[in-house]
């Protein structure tokens, strides 16, 4: 007698799936031997019973926090490492209305458009809420590590010549004042200057600006912002190191005056950000 042997299919187990919340935030790549090691831990704890919801959203916050401030690391040495290399710019056009010469916004991005991109920065601008009569532009400083800087600046409108007259429709005004302050500003966010201004002896108090050493007050207002870095636990030693290779400086003393407003700008900008909260979105698309 012939037995006939049925076999009967064993239903495979799906593996265990993340979704939701967890699933959105692994989309982004960790970029760091540290960041990868926190998406493991938290991957295990996803799958672990005995961790509840409070202790795994703690672990995802530890990691926002992680990866913000290594994309803030990396925009600060990017930012360095791009205004070393830029020079100034030259006034390329001259102003018939007050005789001088001044350098157009082209000229400007043809100077240090290929070296900020180069370091990973783009630029957006947009306009913002102003009193009547006036324009603020607002840029956004972003790069490719994450990071961005939000920047302003505000100026009435360039309707009038200089002796008090329209010269200008209320479109052209509005126009001509967006190009003014988009210039100022991007020369003010990479602390770029403009050279060779030949109106009321400008251009020698600008070279002899990069000659004359800080005095005792700009000192004071340093080492006051050092200080204020310090005790807020936040490390100045890359201080130093910069001023060293962009500056020619080996200690605060031997900052020039041409300096200062770069230096001032950049130990108030890392104050800022390190007195800011941590933001509750978490950082998306990271290379």
């Amino acid at each position: 007698m012939q037995t006939e042997t049925i076999e009967t299919p064993v239903a495979k187990l799906d593996e265990p799936r993340v979704t939701g919340a967890l699933a959105e935030r692994r989309e982004a790549p960790p970029s760091t031997p540290q960041a990868v090691s926190m998406l493991n831990i938290i991957e295990r704890a996803a799958f672990d019973p005995s961790v509840d919801i409070a202790r795994l959203e703690m672990l995802f916050d530890m990691q926002r926090r992680m990866i913000a401030d290594e994309a803030k690391v990396a925009f600060e040495r990017a930012m360095s490492a791009a205004q070393g290399e830029m020079g100034p710019v030259t006034r390329d056009a001259q102003n018939s209305h007050t005789n001088s010469r001044y350098a157009r916004l082209e000229a400007v991005i043809a100077a240090i458009g290929p070296i900020y991109t180069k370091h990973g920065f783009s630029l957006s601008f947009n306009q913002g809420e102003s009193p009547s009569g006036a324009v603020k532009i607002i840029c956004k400083v972003g790069h490719a590590g994450g990071h961005h800087e939000i920047y302003d600046l505000t100026g009435g409108l360039d309707a009038a010549g200089s002796q008090g007259k329209a010269n200008k429709t209320a479109i052209q005004a509005t126009g001509s004042t967006i190009t003014y302050l988009r210039r100022y500003l991007t020369c003010m966010i990479f602390n770029v200057a403009i050279v060779d201004e030949d109106k009321d002896g400008n251009a020698a108090s600008h070279n002899k600006a990069h000659l004359m050493r800080i005095d005792e007050k700009q000192k004071g207002e340093i080492l006051s912002l050092l200080k204020s870095l310090a005790d807020a636990k936040i490390e100045t030693a890359t201080f130093y190191t910069f001023i060293r290779e962009h500056m020619d400086a080996e200690t605060v003393d031997d900052l020039k005056v041409s300096d200062y407003p770069g230096v001032i700008t950049a130990l108030k900008n890392k104050l800022r950000a390190a007195q800011k909260p941590p933001s509750d979105d978490f950082p998306r698309d990271q290379p």
